[in-house]
Formats: C-alpha cells, structure tokens, sequence
C-alpha cells in the first residue's frame, strides 16, 4: 500500500491530506485537530554574519486555515482601575519609548539634581521670609552675630604712678586713760626721690623739713615707694599725757579730738595725709616731780679733799628700762638706763640711787682740772627722753 503524498508541510494524520502551511494544527478536509511534533533541532551550523543595519522582518504569510477560536472568552475579572489617570496632556499612560543616544540614568539623576536645587532654593527663600518678618510674629528665634565694639582709647602702655602716699596710726583711737604702743605707717610715692627735702606739720603746725633717704626706719622699696615704720611707746604716750597731752616739742598730741599729720614736699604739693583720734577728758598736767639730789658734804675745798657722797631719788613715773640724762650747769654730763640693776625701786614706785666718790677722786679731779670740781656752785639735773625734769640738786666747790 502506497503513502498518501506528502507536501512540503506535512499531511493530516487523518486523511492524509497535504498541509499548505507549516506548523497547521486543523485539517480543514475531515476537521481532526493535529498533534504537532516538536521540530527537531537543527543542525550545529556557524551564526550568520550580522550585519550593522537592522534586517527587515521576514515576510509571515497569513494562514487561510487559521479560525478564530471559539472558546476564546473575555476576562470576566478584568474591571477598570478607576485610579487610573490620563496621562500628560491627555495621551495614555505607558511607557514612553526611548529615542536613539538617550540614557534614562542620565535623565533620572538629572531629575533629581533639579529637585534638590529646587528644595535648597525653597528652604532659602523661607529663611529670607523669616528674617524680614518681625520677632513678634516670628515663632522662631533668629541668631544675629554680636555688635563689634568700637574701641575709643587706648591701653596704657605702663602702669600709672602714684602721685599720694598715706598715713596710717594703729590703734587709731587713743586714751590717756590707756596707755599703748602705737605703730605710724607713713607711705609716699614713687615721684619722690633719694635726696628730696619733705616737711611735716601736725594740726596745721610745721615740723620742720628733713631730707629723704633710706636707712633706719625709712625703706625705698621696688616700685619707687617710700615707707616708714616708726612706734611711739606706752610709756611716752603716758609722759605726754602727764605733760596735759604735749610732747615735749610743745605739741599738743594726745588733747582730746582728731589729729591730722601731713607731708609735703618742697613745693607744697601734698604727699602724704592721715589722722587719728583721742577720746576722754583733757589729761591733766602732773606735778614737778619730787625727785631730789643731795650731796654731802655739800661744800668741798680741794685743798681738804674728802669723800663726797651723791643721793638720787627718782619720782614713780620713771619706769625700768627708761632713759636718763645728767646735765652739769646745763651742759650733758652723761647718760644712762634706770633699771633695778644699779637704782633700787621703792614700794610707792620711786627709784632711789647713791654713790660714793673717794677723797682721792676728788683730789684728783681738783688737780686734773676738771669742771666737775671747779671752783664756784654747780647745778646737776637729771632728765627724762623728752627733756621733763626728773631731780635736781647743787653743791659748792672752794680752793
């Protein structure tokens, strides 16, 4: 039995009858559906050379057999998104298609340097609303720079040199009724120099004027200063207040009231002030004081020397450690210091001292010439620091 022919498409597994196209899966002659066998691969076979031009698509011959299938149903399920939008200018949303030499990455970062430039430019234009609206209307707090201050003067290259001094008195307030040490400071500035003359008055009365220099209590210090640190003791402050409150100067420094000491220089210009205060009553003077000298014999003669015999009372208000001086016919005889050591202090406070010189000291003295045995009455007188008469006695001397 002879196959039935074959086209170049194959036949109908059927009826055998010849297919005009390739792949038909219906045989129009008897109407059976065809199982189409799958093509068998083709042979390894080198690739075509391609070509830069773009091939024009094979011509696809229509199939005349080709139905329409009939079972071929619309998506029941398929409603339209009604948020679906039209697009831009009224065209249909879909995806835009790319022109030759376009890159879609460079436009999206394009895009998106727009969009930041767009909202710094924004946020500077807000900035710039703010600033100009008032701070009251403003929820926000603007920082401002702080003004520059203008600098008018200068900063003095130096430090500025004092031109006063000062005085200062510790304690400041004093009684008679209580005698204590008391410390002067006396401070004058560095405008003065070593050698520069400077007075002091007290209440108004001149001191006298004395040249400046370092040594004693005096000091010149780093800066050109000048201090002075001097202390005026109890005992004569209770001198100057026996004496109704003057020194022994005839200054009245211890009177009831303020006292005010000044320094000046040769000009006049001020230097240097202060001041303190004394309370209480006006002191009243004390007495001559019943200190006494007696000499026995009280006539000599250097032509019968003998021994000569001196007796000294002190009144109370001398105190151990005091200082003396001895004046012979107003002239210094000597110096010295009342302590128990060599005076003998009494149960009322005075002091009492006695001394014998020999017959040959004084015939010595007679032969030697000596003032203290010349002929003729002679005054001896014993003073305190301030001059305040102590004691005093006479004796007389003949050939």
């Amino acid at each position: 039995m002879s196959m039935p022919p074959q086209g170049p498409y194959g036949a109908c597994a059927n009826c055998g009858t010849p297919f005009g196209v390739a792949g038909q899966s219906f045989c129009a002659t008897c109407g059976t559906a065809q199982q189409i066998a799958p093509p068998a691969p083709p042979a390894f076979a080198p690739p075509p050379p391609t070509s830069q031009y773009p091939q024009a698509a094979a011509y696809q011959q229509p199939n005349p057999y080709q139905q329409p299938n009939p079972y071929q149903q619309p998506n029941p399920y398929q409603q339209p998104n009604p948020y679906q939008q039209p697009g831009w200018g009224g065209a249909p949303q879909g995806y835009a298609p790319s022109g030759p030499g376009v890159n879609k990455g460079v436009v999206a970062v394009i895009i998106g340097v727009v969009v930041v430039v767009a909202m710094v430019f924004g946020l500077i234009i807000i900035g710039i609303s703010r600033n100009n609206s008032t701070a009251e209307s403003s929820p926000f707090t603007t920082a401002r720079p702080a003004p520059t201050p203008s600098v008018t003067s200068s900063l003095p290259t130096e430090p500025p040199v004092a031109t006063t001094g000062s005085i200062t008195f510790a304690p400041s307030v004093l009684s008679c009724s209580s005698p204590v040490d008391m410390v002067v400071t006396i401070i004058l500035p560095a405008s003065v120099q070593s050698g520069d003359s400077i007075s002091q008055s007290f209440d108004g009365q001149s001191g006298g004027s004395t040249p400046i220099t370092e040594g004693g209590t005096t000091t010149h210090r780093a800066d050109g200063t000048w201090v002075d640190v001097s202390t005026s003791t109890a005992s004569s402050m209770q001198a100057d207040c026996a004496s109704g409150g003057q020194n022994s100067s005839g200054i009245e420094v211890l009177t009831p009231g303020a006292h005010v000491m000044t320094i000046n220089d040769s000009t006049g210009k001020l230097l240097a002030t202060g001041s303190y205060t004394v309370t209480g009553t006006a002191p009243t003077p004390t007495p001559a004081a019943a200190g006494s000298i007696d000499f026995a014999p009280s006539t000599l003669s250097c032509s019968a020397p003998v021994d000569f015999v001196t007796a000294i009372t002190l009144p109370s208000t001398v105190k151990s450690g005091d200082s003396v001086t001895e004046t012979l016919d107003g002239a210094v005889y000597g110096t010295g210091t009342v302590s128990s050591a060599t005076w003998t202090q009494l149960s009322d406070g005075s002091w009492t001292n006695s001394t014998t010189d020999s017959a040959s000291a004084v015939g010595q003295a007679c032969s030697g010439g000596q003032s203290v045995m010349a002929a003729g009455t002679h005054v001896v007188k014993l003073l305190d620091a301030q001059d305040n008469l102590l004691a005093q006695g006479q004796y007389t001397v003949t050939p």
